[in-house]
């Protein structure tokens, strides 16, 4: 075989190793991301929660194994030992595969243009208070998430997440109404549109995320699913209802309770 031509092959082989190597660290990320605990939620795509954590650590040995035969047998075929880049030696910077972050960041470094490798990055980022990267891995990954079915949506959510973490409040709010909006109207990103426009919002933003509940989602209007969400102890939009009387009386106005039974507590009803 010429040597341009085992370069071609050697540089194929490397890419299809990124592919399946970016694959396996981001699901030992999530895996290692589900296990560690530190008081957050953490709640990943099942798509990419691996079934089986001792599958996934003997298929990582085995392809790592495969790669490094086949780097080692080309590049002693090659008389000028040309070297082709080739990541896979950054596994030995990882040092506790039972920490999400490195592993995360390993995930981006072989395939940085997955949007499923940014948005677990991204969730460890915020995770170990490095909000500002964050966010920028998820801007990096807005565009190409609009590729994977239903993968957008759960990224501007993440972005309003980390907007509010960074204290960006009106940016928490376009982002979530953003999610919304990307997510067809369902209801998990509705809930969250009403908490974020309740929580940081101006009153436009909270008549239409009430007018979407009414619009798409009978069960968000139940009285004890909304009061149940908005009332969540320790969350800014429940400490807002409890001091503003104005949101909660505009919340009641829009599902047509009275004065004498509203749908929201508010100060004076207490």
């Amino acid at each position: 075989m010429s040597r341009s031509l085992l370069l071609k092959a050697a540089g194929a082989y490397a890419e299809e190793v990124y592919q399946e190597f970016g694959s396996l660290v981001l699901q030992a990320s999530v895996l290692a991301g589900l296990r560690w605990k530190d008081g957050n939620l953490y709640a990943p795509d099942p798509r990419i929660v691996p079934p089986n954590g001792a599958v996934l650590m003997a298929k990582l040995r085995q392809v790592w194994r495969e790669s490094e035969t086949v780097f080692r047998d080309t590049m002693s075929f090659l008389e000028d030992q040309e070297q082709i880049a080739f990541p896979l030696s950054r596994i030995a910077e990882v040092k506790e595969w039972n920490n999400p972050l490195p592993l995360a960041r390993l995930a981006v470094a072989f395939n940085p243009n997955n949007p499923w490798n940014r948005l677990t990055l991204s969730a460890n980022l915020i995770r170990f208070g490095e909000g500002d990267f964050a966010i920028k891995e998820l801007d990096a990954a807005i565009e190409s998430a609009s590729r994977v079915r239903g993968l957008l949506p759960r990224v501007l959510r993440n972005r309003a997440g980390a907007a509010e973490r960074q204290g960006d409040f009106t940016g928490a709010v376009q982002f979530a109404r953003k999610a919304l909006i990307a997510s067809k109207f369902s209801e998990t990103y509705i809930l969250d549109y009403l908490g974020y426009s309740v929580s940081y919002g101006r009153p436009e933003n909270i008549l239409e995320a009430t007018q979407a509940i009414k619009k798409y989602s009978r069960q968000v209007s139940s009285q004890s699913r909304l009061t149940g969400f908005l009332y969540r102890p320790g969350t800014p939009c429940n400490y807002k209802l409890r001091a503003d009387d104005g949101v909660a009386g505009l919340i009641n106005k829009e599902f047509g309770n009275d004065v004498k039974s509203p749908i929201l507590i508010g100060v004076g009803a207490t």
